[in-house]
């Protein structure tokens, strides 16, 4: 523990570390662009001419994996300085869970892409809302977390409802949505959708200053000039926007937010001008590599196991040793 505060004083996050670390995504990118169902290609046969299709299919999963990594690590981080709570992620405090139900409401009645979208930015906002709204109401420190939880449950019983409601192909369908998967998205729709999460990530970065003073407490935050309600109902908007634009293009992808903050916060410190961006940058590295495992899994799987299943399996456990490190009374 000593390390991890030694360090958050000397380190200080700057663009030398942001140029650094996009090479290094850059140079993973494409190591994972030579990973498909048939296993690793050459560079030589994946930069052929005949394979330009291909090229350009993994190109769009692969920044596909990026931008979603990279946004919900970074929705994690914003949650947990804000709630000033190690456990708080979009997957956990019903978030995704909202966005879920809505889009799979849109799902379920409509095949056009703009209702999915605008059913699941609803159901985000409405879900986080809904949680902000009845955790006031409680004294309990963790309440917002433990009525996600409850709200996670409340969601997936309704679209357990839900999937009575309609006919087979769309159960299998809404299935393979919910369980998290990163397919081939079309250009337009992939331009669209990084431009708009790092247009919301960058609202995040140039507000990190004011977000890491919320650590101080409210009064102390208020003291130098920073409304903590106010910014707390920005970074909520930032968050469920991130989120309700994700889950209609990937479904339910959980604990990237969790795990990803957690390993910055243990190496670097508690201060969120560096962990904003180291996280960002590592739930890249992360959910690419997670894609390309996965797409490798082909091989001797003869199917491609959702990305979703996969950061479950990871997540999980963290989440059981961060719950019960935090309740044990450790920092």
């Amino acid at each position: 523990m000593k390390s991890s505060r030694w360090s958050a004083h000397i380190f200080q996050w700057r663009w030398s570390h942001s140029l650094g670390s996009l090479v290094i995504c850059a140079a993973a990118a494409f190591i994972c662009m030579l990973i498909g169902p048939d296993g690793f290609s050459s560079p030589a046969d994946l930069l052929a001419p005949q394979s330009q299709s291909i090229l350009e299919l993994r190109l769009s999963r692969v920044l596909l994996g990026l931008t979603v990594g990279a946004a919900l690590a970074a929705t994690g981080a914003a949650l947990q300085t804000i709630l000033r709570n190690p456990l708080a992620d979009p997957y956990i405090i019903g978030v995704s869970g909202g966005a879920a139900l809505g889009g799979a409401i849109a799902l379920c009645f409509s095949s056009l892409s703009v209702f999915l979208t605008t059913g699941s930015l609803l159901g985000a906002l409405g879900s986080m809302f809904l949680m902000l709204s009845l955790s006031r109401r409680t004294d309990h420190p963790d309440g917002l977390l433990l009525l996600g939880i409850v709200f996670n449950a409340f969601a997936a019983a309704l679209i357990t409802f839900l999937k009575v409601l309609v006919t087979p192909q769309e159960v299998q369908q809404l299935i393979l949505w919910l369980v998290g998967t990163i397919d081939y998205p079309e250009p337009n729709i992939l331009f669209v959708s990084c431009t708009i999460v790092a247009g919301l990530i960058f609202a995040l970065f140039f507000k990190r200053g004011e977000i890491h003073l919320l650590l101080m407490g409210d009064e102390e935050a208020l003291r130098l000039g920073v409304n903590p309600q106010r910014l707390r109902s920005r970074v909520y908007f930032i968050c469920c926007l991130l989120v309700g634009l994700l889950v209609p293009l990937v479904g339910m992808i959980g604990f990237v937010g969790l795990i990803i903050p957690h390993m910055v916060r243990m190496v670097l410190g508690p201060d969120f001008r560096n962990i904003l961006p180291a996280s960002v940058f590592l739930g890249m590295l992360f959910l690419m590599g997670c894609d390309a495992l996965v797409r490798w899994s082909f091989v001797w799987s003869h199917t491609e196991l959702p990305v979703g299943a996969l950061t479950a399996l990871v997540g999980a456990p963290a989440f059981a040793w961060i719950l019960t490190k935090r309740y044990r009374g450790n920092p």
